[in-house]
């Protein structure tokens, strides 16, 4: 029972934050705006929330749902709020610790124009 127990713990991930900070593009903080955090080789994905002064979110690499990650490992940030989103990426720098991503700008979803048959239409 004992050796279960230890293994089980070694295949935990190593906790390491990734807090950055999400705003509207006129600077104000986009409270309330949900973050995903996906690891783009695996697209394991732990999701967070703004809810910190200033428009700060955190959440913990050690979290994403069936995979690990590893130094050097390419991460996609990604946050909406409405009609607004925003992403940016990053590389995981060390294996313990944490990460800081560039600032997230929201910005409204552009509508799209696509033709079908000759006629534009638009798309939702």
């Amino acid at each position: 029972m004992l050796l279960l127990m230890a293994t089980s713990i070694s295949a935990l991930c190593t906790p390491h934050a990734v807090q950055g900070k999400v705003l509207y593009e006129d600077g104000t903080p986009a409270m309330g705006a949900e973050v995903t955090v996906t690891h783009v080789k695996t697209g394991a994905t732990v999701e967070g929330t703004v809810e910190w002064d200033g428009g700060w979110y955190a959440v913990d690499l050690g979290n994403l749902w069936g995979s690990c990650f590893s130094r050097g490992d390419l991460i996609e940030v990604t946050a909406t709020n409405g009609k607004y989103s925003g992403s940016t990426t990053f590389t995981v720098s060390e294996t313990h610790g944490y990460n800081i991503p560039d600032t997230i700008y929201l910005s409204r979803h552009k509508k799209q124009k696509i033709k079908t048959n000759g006629n534009p239409r638009k798309n939702i």
